[in-house]
């Protein structure tokens, strides 16, 4: 979908599927599992692969919930992290929308501000009803662009 295409979504809606990116961030940010798993639809697509191949670094691609919320939380949930969505369009087709957001995340490790990766990026975002509420079916992160050290996701997980 183009950025050219008129909103059409009713108010209610254009806020609850803007709500649902805003509990995947919060979800992520408070390491809190159950409201990053009430973002996402059961079979959602998530793919942060080639934010991470910018950075140097190996994320894969996700066509599951749990996995994605797991794998997540594993690299971003031990640190200090705070998301910020902004300039979010929304265009919806009955049950199912398309979203397109700016996110910008600052990582910190714990305690340790001598290091830390800012990241801004653009969210390609598409929406479905699940269970009478909207979540992301699938979500794509194309990173704009990044300051400092990419390490900071990586360096706390096992080798």
């Amino acid at each position: 979908m183009g950025n050219d295409l008129p909103i059409n979504a009713a108010y209610p809606d254009r806020v609850e599927i803007i709500d649902a990116l805003y509990r995947l961030v919060t979800g992520i940010d408070d390491n809190d599992p159950a409201l990053l798993m009430s973002s996402l639809t059961s079979d959602c697509h998530v793919d942060y692969q080639k934010a991470g191949q910018i950075m140097g670094l190996s994320f894969p691609v996700f066509n599951d919930r749990d996995a994605a919320v797991e794998t997540v939380l594993a690299i971003v949930g031990p640190l200090d992290t705070l998301h910020k969505v902004s300039t979010s369009r929304v265009w919806v087709n009955g049950d199912t929308g398309h979203m397109t957001a700016a996110v910008e995340a600052q990582h910190f490790p714990h305690n340790n501000r001598s290091r830390h990766l800012m990241m801004n990026s653009r969210y390609e975002v598409e929406v479905r009803k699940e269970d009478g509420a909207w979540k992301i079916s699938s979500l794509v992160c194309n990173l704009v662009w990044f300051d400092g050290d990419p390490q900071v996701l990586v360096d706390h997980l096992p080798k």
